[in-house]
Parts: structure tokens; C-alpha cells; sequence
């Protein structure tokens, strides 16, 4: 179980990661859109401040997981509502748009379905 948890929690930082890497993305367009004039400043501000806080937050989240020790859980559920409980507290306390929680859990989800189909897919 242990194996399968430290697989889950690689995982899952990748996720993040490849979110971070969106969000980036996504200040670059909103840049290029903004020099092509095709997007109002007040457009151009708002967003990107918002995925510039995005991006702050997927940060401490990886942080989170890089503090977390998959060898501390006895399952996936114990480690999947020590990582939610933790990232909730962030989201409350560190000023994070709820979204953020939201693309997070929704790749968490996305990566314990992956590990579960793993488990029953025949070697």
C-alpha cells in the first residue's frame, strides 16, 4: 500500500504541476491578447491577477504535498482527507480563490481514479 500511495502522491504533484503550467499559459495569452488589443485592461488586469493568485496557490499546494509523507497514511482516503483538509485551511487562511481548490480536487479525483484502474487492470 505504501508503494501505491508514494505512486498516487507523484502523480498528483504532476497534476499540479501541469496546472501551474496552465495557469502560466494562460498569462501569456491573456498578455498577447492584450497587446493584439482584443482584450480591454480592465479585462487584461482582472484575469491575470486572478491566475497570477492561481499560480501562488498551486505553488504552496505542491508545497503541501512535498510535506507530506505517503508512509504517515494506512490508505488512500486517510492521505486523499489530510491533503483536502490541508488545502482547505490554505485556501481559508492563505487568501487562495476557492477555484483553485476546486481544479485541485478535481485532479485528485482524476489521479485516484487513475490509481483504481491501475489496481484492476491485469499485468
Amino acid at each position: 500500500m505504501k508503494t501505491e500511495l508514494a505512486e498516487f502522491m507523484a502523480v498528483f504533484k504532476l497534476e499540479l504541476d501541469d496546472l501551474y503550467e496552465e495557469a502560466q499559459e494562460e498569462v501569456r495569452d491573456y498578455i498577447r491578447r492584450k497587446e493584439a488589443h482584443t482584450v480591454t485592461e480592465h479585462v487584461f488586469c482582472e484575469n491575470v491577477a486572478l491566475l497570477q493568485n492561481e499560480e501562488l496557490c498551486l505553488r504552496r499546494f505542491r508545497a503541501i504535498l512535498d510535506d507530506l509523507d505517503p508512509g504517515e497514511f494506512a490508505d488512500c482516503e486517510s492521505m486523499t482527507a489530510r491533503i483536502h483538509q490541508r488545502f482547505v485551511q490554505h485556501v481559508e487562511e492563505g487568501g487562495c480563490a476557492p477555484c483553485t481548490l476546486a481544479l485541485a480536487e478535481r485532479r485528485m479525483d482524476r489521479v485516484r481514479r487513475l490509481m483504481e484502474n491501475m489496481a484492476t487492470c491485469p499485468t
